[in-house]
């Protein structure tokens, strides 16, 4: 496989990564917007029965928007290495390119194309070692 065409693909993964980055961290704000506005007007409380339904439904969209938060500044960081051939980019963007095939279609497609060029692929495996 050519240079350049290696060169392409890490830049593509790179690209994906950022933009995964960024639309993971857009959704951690609307979901800690939307946590904390139910957590402070209990507004789920008058619709549901129980008084802390509202703060316990807000609380839970908070911390899952810190988890995707820190799941979008995981993306950054690992675009910024993966373009670096950093060994640990690698093994993490494995784990993570499994972990998207069930999230079907877009998902899927960038776990197998990062499984083939990372995983399969033995002229890119070369650059990280």
């Amino acid at each position: 496989m050519k240079k350049s065409a290696i060169s392409n693909i890490i830049k593509a993964i790179s690209i994906i990564d950022y933009v995964y980055a960024i639309l993971n961290i857009i959704t951690a704000l609307f979901l800690f917007l939307g946590g904390t506005v139910l957590a402070s007007l209990r507004i789920l409380s008058k619709l549901l029965p129980g008084e802390l339904v509202g703060t316990l439904v807000g609380g839970a969209l908070v911390f899952a928007s810190l988890i995707i938060l820190a799941l979008g500044v995981l993306y950054f960081f690992l675009g910024k290495a993966i373009s670096k051939h950093k060994k640990w980019a690698q093994v993490v963007q494995i784990i993570l390119g499994f972990i998207s095939l069930f999230s079907f279609p877009i998902g899927t497609a960038f776990g197998i194309f990062v499984i083939w060029a990372l995983l399969i692929n033995k002229d890119i495996k070369k650059l990280f070692k």
